[in-house]
């Protein structure tokens, strides 16, 4: 019989850069100064979880939730996302309004309606 993975089996929340490279083998140069933030970083961060997980899918979040933005200008409430469903990956940036709290919440129901709606479409193989 078959082993079922459900979604609820595998969480990460990987902060620091740092951590982006050694636990996801997010690529250095992804990580540089003034590419940290950008849909590369989410499309190597979904590929790895997905890996990591063993799962036909798995959903990347990463951006300036505030109150502060980047360093490079970028503002906060921007956030960069990826879904990565039977090894094709989609990336989308979005700058949501709100607190630091808002900005994370709206993200992450976001990027389960994005999933969703991509499901939906017949992206699932």
């Amino acid at each position: 019989m078959k082993s079922s993975i459900h979604p609820q089996d595998y969480r990460l929340v990987v902060f620091s850069d740092e951590a982006k490279a050694r636990i996801l083998g997010v690529r250095p140069e992804t990580l540089a100064p003034s590419t940290a933030m950008r849909e590369q970083t989410v499309t190597e961060m979904a590929a790895s979880i997905r890996d990591i997980a063993q799962a036909d899918i798995s959903i990347a979040i990463s951006g300036y939730a505030g109150p502060e933005g980047g360093d490079d200008g970028t503002a906060a409430g921007t956030v960069c996302l990826a879904w990565n469903i039977q090894g094709e990956t989609q990336t989308r940036t979005v700058l949501f309004s709100g607190d630091c709290q808002d900005v994370v919440e709206k993200a992450v129901h976001f990027s389960l309606a994005e999933l969703v709606t991509a499901l939906s479409d017949g992206h699932n193989g």
